[in-house]
């Protein structure tokens, strides 16, 4: 990975702040809501959810937007945006408002995400060639969950008392990942704007490329593999805090690991990949999913011995599946379009991730009295067929 560009490493950087300021205190506030009565699992899930769901909906647009305009400005305006959303957000649960403000702030921090993501994916794959593409995207992936470890392990000591404090303290990071991004990728060379505005903005409004049949179904794989990896993190909390009584400082003890995991193993993927291929390793991720839930739905005794082992299982499948799945999209980019297409594989990758405290609360909420732990063995079920569709997905891609 050392011989990657300077500019893929100040983009892991950049991730690594975009990650830390969120799993500094956001992991913590699905426990903290169900304990003080803010709603039930399925309006919590709600309010996490379609906020996220509406803002992710603009990821394509956003996607497109950079590749008329450029990468940067909108992964600075994200940063800064964040940076204002946690301020809002601090302010909502300290003065205990109605659920219905969390929804807005969801909204407005998932618009940030999304000028920030497809940009930063796409830009990404400019700088590198499609041989690398494994390599830089885990390189990201291993800034990411350097904050995702480092948040949750810092936010344990204060979660319990001073939620809404630790909100207020996520907003500096945002800041200062934005001055650092203005600074470092600026003098790098990389474009803020492109200078013909009236004229890109045409380009913009006239373009009409389409998502190409043959990631059809892939796309809807990408969407189901992202709501059984985001359930780990906001309903399966849920439900550990409301039936097994789990404190939250476990929590985020529990998801440090998961981070460190993927930091010190993640690099191994994109020799695995470049031998056995993209999708061997997707199918591979996909099992190990299954598998975390399988272990869920069977487990007796719940404590931070045995729930680890439940963290291992997920963190192996994120380690496998993140960086290969966008590299396929990557694979079957236009050149001129690839901050597009990197932004529908955001748009549903996001869906899923934001549907999964609605749709998984829902099903905590109508089943986990009746079969407590054995509700997770319905979600392993759904991730065997999404195991099927991706293989469906290997032969459709294959033929091309």
């Amino acid at each position: 990975m050392w011989s990657l560009d300077i500019k893929i490493w100040i983009l892991a950087l950049l991730r690594l702040f975009n990650y830390l300021g969120g799993a500094l205190s956001y992991i913590f506030l699905a426990p903290y809501l169900i304990a003080n009565n803010f709603g039930n699992a399925t309006q919590i899930g709600a309010s996490f959810s379609f906020g996220r769901i509406l803002g992710a909906l603009i990821q394509r647009h956003t996607g497109k937007l950079s590749d008329y305009f450029g990468r940067h400005i909108q992964i600075l305006l994200s940063m800064f945006f964040k940076t204002a959303g946690y301020i809002f957000l601090g302010f909502i649960v300290l003065n205990k408002l109605s659920l219905i403000w969390i929804f807005f702030v969801f909204l407005f921090l998932s618009i940030s995400d999304s000028l920030f993501l497809p940009a930063s994916d796409a830009m990404v794959a400019d700088l590198t060639t499609q041989e690398n593409r494994v390599k830089a995207y885990s390189l990201q992936k291993i800034g990411a969950n350097i904050g995702w470890a480092t948040g949750p392990f810092l936010g344990s000591f204060f979660a319990k008392d001073y939620l809404p404090q630790l909100m207020f303290f996520s907003a500096p990071i945002y800041l200062i990942s934005g001055i650092i991004g203005f600074i470092s990728l600026k003098s790098y060379g990389i474009k803020s704007i492109k200078s013909n505005y009236k004229e890109n903005f045409k380009k913009f409004k006239s373009s009409n490329y389409n998502i190409p049949k043959k990631l059809y179904p892939f796309v809807a794989g990408t969407f189901i593999i992202a709501l059984l990896a985001a359930a780990f993190f906001t309903p399966v909390p849920m439900f550990l805090k409301k039936y097994k009584n789990i404190d939250s400082a476990l929590f985020g003890r529990l998801f440090s690991i998961n981070g460190l995991i993927v930091i010190i193993f993640q690099g191994l993927v994109y020799k695995i990949a470049n031998k056995f291929g993209n999708f061997i390793i997707i199918l591979l991720g996909n099992f190990f999913y299954i598998s975390a839930y399988i272990y869920l739905a069977l487990l007796g005794i719940f404590d931070f011995n045995t729930l680890i082992i439940m963290i291992v299982l997920m963190s192996i499948g994120e380690i496998l599946i993140e960086p290969t799945i966008v590299s396929v999209y990557t694979e079957n980019a236009h050149e001129l379009h690839k901050g597009e297409l990197l932004g529908v594989y955001r748009l549903f990758y996001t869906l899923g991730r934001a549907s999964a405290a609605f749709i998984v609360g829902i099903s905590i909420d109508l089943f986990a009295t009746k079969f407590n732990t054995g509700l997770w063995f319905i979600w392993a079920g759904i991730g065997v067929l999404n195991l099927l569709l991706f293989t469906y997905s290997y032969f459709k891609l294959k033929k091309y």
